[in-house]
């Protein structure tokens, strides 16, 4: 079996989180307090408050010593979340009590009495959803809550009345006396919080009652979102009334001790069952809990989900890799990269996929930050960026004291969700490369840096299977020769991608060319934005940086730009209805067709060499020689006419199919006939040069 299963710990389990004295000084506390008490266990979803319970639920399973009787305490476990499903919370209260009520009974009482009982929870609480159903009814709502407020029979005062009698007799019962009744509540935080907040009033108001322990396993914030529908959004000046609402509810809040768990050991003892590395290899505890820690967190359950994505990595590398295997994990640092890189990847994601671009991050700097960020932080609305730079930059805070930290805190600073996060992230980065290295003197080390990015990069590319990205998010970079699509941030970005996956270094008159041609799309009447704006979404002309740049009209592409390894800028703009989708020559510029054509049209054979190629569009080819020829005029003008052929969905009169039926009429047609004459012309008209029509603008 492989994997770890997100389930609670077993009660009587050996924990390896090391918090046993928390769990007796808990236990000790419910065999001691006075009653009715209710204790609050606090935690975030997944911090162990259900191992908790189990443990304590254990513990007072067995007696103490000599003088404490087998089953003192009559425990009983309630699944909140089960009994809220398709219910509202009073339905849930009825199911919850009930469920109390029946184990109850099993402790010798009268089977009348409970009978009697459960007939008064329905009385109260139908009686409660009828009010609330009614109270728009003025009067009449009015009288329903006054007859139920004075039959007795339907009161919480005579329920909590009879429960309070059971108990007792239960606790004094001849043949099986208990000392305590110890209800756990457990997954209320699975519960919508306003209904949650619901329960636990309820609860409160029916089980206060001599003999009885309430352990509910529900964290503050829940408290805290259930009722903002009474008191608003939480602030300082209505946070007393929060708090009062808690403090009536819970007479011991327990806050799970996350800070105080052992968690190297605990992520050692899941790696271990995973088989993660050989077991010649022993990887440092200390360093693995400063890396979650700095990462992902205390959280169990987030650290399972880790050591899961670990666990099919490493069956994947066992699968491919079988003869290095032991070269990747059996090595200790591999092994700890590897670690590391799944901790960056669930924690920040996004961090984790610039790392996939800029891999050797001790050199991020100004420039790497302006290729991500575009410059955005210093601009509107980032209007605090400077003050903000200079307070973390120049202050005593080691976690922004370098240069490749400063740019982590620019490309950060646009990004809200791990804006507040950055220190963290330095700090977690800063110990990949110390404690790793083990090296102080890295910064001119040449030799242990190379070392490091080997380790990284091979690592990057065993942990993508369980990258989690949305389309929006920086997409991988393809590695060399490859031919992935994916869109760059902007045109100095698309730069970097030439030179760095493509070999192809942009000369300076490139630039001016591509520069002119962005600047008329950007100007009026077009205002393209780029794609990575968000005002992109409502444009209606967009720039796409992809291996080319792209320009859409209503989503749909009228013109291109590449360059290829010669330094040619290739200018792709559809043929233009206005001029009857001629092939142009603007100004003694010429444009051509886009990819090959049709040649040598034979009326006498009715024969023709070539294929269609891509017959909607025309490219001028501009070259250092040529360049001057190639005005702004020509993009402008020609761009203006691609609008209209999308505008009037003239694209049918050109496309593929529409061509190839022309090209069978011309084969296949009486050669006097109509039908042939008019395929011939169409096919002279826009292949034949000789019919190219040249234009001058004035």
């Amino acid at each position: 079996m492989v994997g770890i299963v997100d389930e609670a710990l077993p009660g009587g389990s050996e924990e390896s989180l090391k918090i046993g004295d928390h769990i007796k000084a808990l236990t000790t506390f419910v065999r001691e307090t006075a009653t009715p008490m209710t204790v609050g266990i606090q935690g975030d979803w997944g911090s162990g408050k259900t191992s908790l319970c189990l443990q304590v639920q254990d513990s007072l399973s067995k007696p103490i010593d000599e003088f404490e009787q087998e089953n003192a305490y009559k425990q009983i476990w309630v699944n909140a979340w089960e009994h809220s499903l398709l219910c509202s919370p009073e339905e849930s209260l009825i199911k919850i009590i009930n469920q109390i009520i029946d184990e109850l009974i099993t402790a010798d009482p009268s089977k009348t009495k409970a009978e009697s009982i459960k007939n008064g929870v329905k009385n109260v609480l139908h009686g409660a959803m009828r009010i609330g159903g009614t109270v728009a009814l003025g009067s009449a709502g009015k009288e329903i809550a006054e007859s139920m407020i004075n039959n007795s029979a339907s009161s919480i005062s005579q329920l909590r009345k009879d429960l309070k009698t059971l108990v007792k007799e239960i606790r004094k019962s001849e043949t099986n006396p208990i000392s305590k009744v110890v209800v756990y509540v457990d997954d209320l935080d699975r519960i919508v919080p306003e209904n949650a907040v619901q329960i636990l009033e309820l609860l409160k108001n029916i089980f206060d009652i001599e003999g009885c322990v309430f352990i509910l396993a529900i964290d503050y914030t829940v408290v805290v979102q259930g009722l903002e529908t009474k008191f608003g959004k939480k602030n300082s000046e209505n946070e007393y009334q929060f708090r009062a609402f808690f403090d009536k509810i819970i007479q011991l809040p327990f806050t799970m001790p996350v800070n105080d768990y052992d968690l190297g050991d605990y992520v050692k003892d899941l790696l271990r069952q995973i088989k993660y590395t050989p077991e010649s290899v022993e990887l440092d505890d200390d360093l693995l809990e400063e890396l979650v820690v700095d990462s992902i967190g205390t959280n169990p359950r987030a650290i399972k989900r880790l050591i899961n994505n670990l666990c099919l990595i490493k069956i994947l590398t066992d699968q491919k890799i079988k003869e290095d295997v032991d070269e990747l994990l059996g090595n200790e640092n591999q092994a700890t990269i590897m670690f590391a890189l799944v901790c960056l990847q669930v924690a920040f994601p996004d961090i984790y996929n610039l790392l996939n671009n800029y891999p050797d991050f001790w050199n991020w700097n100004e420039a790497v930050a302006a290729r991500v960020t575009h410059k955005k932080e210093t601009k509107p609305p980032y209007d605090d960026f400077e003050e903000d730079f200079k307070a973390s930059c120049e202050s005593d805070n080691k976690d922004f004291d370098e240069e490749w930290e400063k740019a982590l805190f620019r490309i950060t600073y646009i990004n809200p969700k791990e804006r507040p996060r950055v220190g963290r992230i330095s700090r977690f980065m800063s110990t990949i490369l110390e404690d790793v290295l083990k090296s102080d003197d890295y910064k001119d080390n040449s030799t242990k840096l190379s070392e490091l990015l080997k380790l990284i990069t091979k690592g990057l590319t065993q942990t993508s299977v369980t990258s989690v990205s949305s389309s929006e998010a920086n997409s991988l970079r393809p590695k060399k020769g490859e031919n992935k699509r994916f869109k760059e941030q902007g045109i100095d970005d698309w730069y970097d991608r030439l030179h760095d996956y493509h070999d192809v270094v942009v000369p300076d008159w490139n630039k001016e060319i591509i520069q002119s041609i962005l600047d008329i799309w950007k100007g009026q009447p077009f205002v393209a934005v780029d794609s990575s704006d968000p005002s992109s979404k409502n444009a209606q002309y967009v720039i796409e940086y992809a291996s080319r740049i792209t320009l859409k009209y209503n989503k749909r592409v009228v013109s291109e730009i590449e360059v290829d390894k010669k330094h040619n800028v290739k200018y792709s703009i559809l043929r233009t209805p206005k001029h009857k989708f001629a092939i142009l020559s603007i100004n003694d510029f010429d444009f051509d067709f886009k990819g090959s054509r049709i040649t040598d049209i034979d009326r006498e054979n009715k024969s023709y060499k070539g294929n269609i190629g891509s017959i909607e569009w025309m490219r001028a080819v501009i070259t250092l020689s040529n360049k001057g020829a190639f005005t702004s005029r020509m993009v402008s003008e020609t761009l203006k006419n691609a609008s209209e052929f999308r505008d009037d969905d003239l694209k049918d009169q050109i496309n593929g199919a529409y061509v190839q039926s022309q090209i069978q009429a011309f084969q296949n047609r009486q050669r006097n006939s109509q039908a042939w004459q008019d395929a011939a012309d169409f096919l002279e008209f826009h292949y034949s040069d000789k019919n190219r029509k040249k234009i001058t603008l004035k």
